[in-house]
């Protein structure tokens, strides 16, 4: 049997090419990855914007897959309901749970993957833009 072809720092380096790709763009906040060396591997690449579902719509009408692995904070489970007393205990939380979004990043992604994924966020940022202006 081979070894794996997709060591750590491959990961790693998949996930600061797909977040400069993505960085300074705007609408949509890629994560920092931490800074070389590092043993840091992403199961889950997740950004940040307030028009996730227009994002999600943008990737999927280029056949890029997105998702929403968490969409409601723990704190507002119904494990913890009794716990708040109906108040929202964590504001923040609430908010950005209404606005990740994970994008693809697995250890067979070709760097040409990337760049896609990265010129689709940057068109829908500039459709967003546009939008705004």
């Amino acid at each position: 049997m081979s070894p794996p072809t997709n060591t750590v720092s491959s990961r790693y380096a998949d996930t600061v090419l797909q977040s400069t790709a993505i960085a300074g763009l705007g609408a949509v906040v890629a994560p920092v990855p931490a800074e070389a060396p590092c043993d840091d591997v992403y199961h889950q690449f997740v950004v940040r914007t307030r028009r996730r579902e227009a994002l999600q719509e943008h990737l999927a009408a280029q056949k890029i897959a997105s998702a929403i692995h968490y969409p409601v904070p723990i704190h507002r489970s119904r494990a913890f309901a009794d716990l708040s007393g109906g108040d929202d205990v964590a504001p923040t939380a609430t908010r950005l749970a209404s606005e990740i979004c994970s994008l693809p990043i697995f250890p067979s992604m070709t760097e040409r993957q990337i760049e896609r994924i990265g010129d689709a966020v940057a068109e829908f940022s500039l459709t967003v833009a546009d939008l705004a202006a």
